[in-house]
């Protein structure tokens, strides 16, 4: 496959909708009504139908602005999810991970009885995604926000950007080229925040078209071939294991230096999670000697594969946990060689100088006992694809063997993991939850418009295998091409 875009603009739309995502939902509330000394006041801050307050009884000396400040003290001393602070009479809240949540205000008279206070709560979350060139923004909490852009030029300088303003949405359409020392500057203006102003500084841009390569590869290029990024270098793995060829070329208006240097073979090892993620267990992987690890339930951040940026993630599920294991040994590849990527709950490792490396998983569960840990087979993985085609028919029966005296079948219209099959899509995914529960293998799905719905199968033990699928219709038997 061929991938091929232009990076430069797209980088930065990308950039700032990251950044956007970034910012912490928010709301103010500007506190009025009497005050009557013994009486208290509450707010009540809900997520996710979790509520939280935080109290203050009046006295006969306080104003409102010293009830403001006693309930923004009361939550920040509580170190919690949320954080507040008061300016006059206006308080101002955010939770600690950006999470959207309500606000609500209670009234406990002298004689208990609770009423509402009627104040007035403001709130602003943004959302934003890059599409190409083209910033989308949104605050459906605020839709008033208003969008400024700048750019800081230097000489030669082409940037230009035309706003498109709707009823519920903001698009910022960018242009021209980038050049170094350059700032693109978004100044975003609403009810709750004020303005807000985020920057790209144009730099070395070599990473970044780095990274989109990068993605564009794994998202578009064939089944079994799978690319990571180390600064400039793209790594480029055919888990198959088959030799592959990659050519690149670099197309721009003015001329230029660039080029690419094919990578080394290396040694590559695939290692499956599996069980059952508890809040506060940490999963521990050991490369070599040296663990990285994560607790069940920690927020970490986790790329997005479209935008290529960072997203607040709470990690509770094993492809989760696998991503982020991912990220730590990525982030010390410049001391081990070794790059790490994820194919839905199992790792694949790759040294990048061609070393045998040894890999060991620990659970250690909460509150800290020792469970247990699983050694992963070292040897050099090894993978098939099968490609699915065709109307499965009703009481179809699907049948890919990998080996001989073992195989998994599927019959259509019968149900697997709680998903009746009547689709090739369907039929794909029961295939390979089959084939994940066998151990020794390692299976996910590859659909795209070119390949159709591919199974990619990873054999943990190494050796070459050759799987083959069958169909069998009652009372005939049929063979499909795989």
């Amino acid at each position: 496959g061929t991938t091929a875009h232009s990076y430069e603009i797209d980088i930065v739309a990308a950039d700032l909708a990251g950044q956007i995502i970034a910012i912490p939902y928010a709301a103010s509330a500007t506190l009025a009504g009497k005050l009557v000394p013994g009486e208290t006041w509450t707010v009540l801050l809900t997520s996710d139908s979790d509520t939280a307050d935080f109290s203050h009884t009046v006295s006969a000396s306080d104003e409102l602005s010293d009830i403001a400040g006693a309930l923004a003290t009361a939550i920040t001393d509580a170190a919690g999810e949320y954080a507040a602070t008061a300016t006059g009479d206006t308080l101002v809240f955010a939770r600690q991970d950006g999470a959207a949540f309500t606000v609500e205000f209670e009234l406990t008279a002298t004689d208990d009885t609770v009423t509402p206070l009627a104040i007035a709560v403001l709130e602003s979350g943004y959302e934003a995604t890059a599409d190409g060139s083209s910033l989308v923004i949104e605050n459906a909490a605020d839709p008033s926000f208003t969008t400024l852009l700048n750019i800081t030029t230097v000489f030669g300088s082409t940037g230009s950007w035309i706003l498109d303003v709707a009823a519920d949405k903001t698009t910022v359409n960018l242009s021209g080229a980038l050049l170094a020392g350059e700032v693109w500057t978004i100044t975003l203006t609403d009810t709750v925040n004020g303005s807000i102003s985020l920057d790209f500084n144009v730099v070395d841009l070599l990473p970044e078209i780095a990274a989109a390569l990068a993605a564009d590869i794994n998202g578009y290029g064939p089944a079994t071939i799978t690319a990571t990024v180390e600064g400039n270098t793209i790594l480029i793995v055919n888990r198959a294991g088959n030799d592959f060829e990659t050519v690149a070329w670099i197309a721009l208006a003015t001329d230029t230096s660039g080029t690419f240097t094919e990578q080394a073979t290396g040694v590559a090892t695939v290692a499956t999670l599996s069980g059952t993620p508890v809040v506060g267990d940490t999963w521990r992987l050991k490369v070599d000697g040296t663990a990285y690890e994560v607790i069940v339930g920690d927020t970490y951040d986790i790329v997005d594969v479209e935008t290529v940026l960072p997203v607040p993630t709470i990690v509770d599920t094993l492809e989760e946990i696998a991503v982020v294991l991912a990220g730590l040994v990525n982030a010390d590849k410049a001391s081990t060689q070794i790059d790490v990527t994820v194919v839905g709950e199992a790792l694949v490792l790759v040294h990048t100088g061609g070393t045998a490396f040894t890999t060991v998983f620990e659970l250690e569960p909460e509150p800290g006992i020792f469970a247990g840990s699983i050694s992963v087979d070292t040897t050099t993985a090894s993978a098939a694809t099968v490609v699915l085609s065709g109307t499965p028919q009703t009481d179809e029966v699907w049948t890919i063997e990998l080996k001989p005296g073992t195989s998994v079948s599927v019959t259509v219209g019968g149900t697997v993991n709680s998903v009746t099959v009547t689709t090739l899509e369907e039929l794909s995914a029961a295939l390979v939850f089959e084939i994940n529960n066998l151990g020794g293998y390692v299976a996910t799905t590859a659909t795209t418009e070119v390949t159709g719905d591919t199974i990619v199968i990873v054999k943990l033990a190494g050796d070459t295998f050759d799987p083959t699928v069958t169909v069998t219709v009652p009372g005939t038997l049929a063979t499909v091409d795989a």
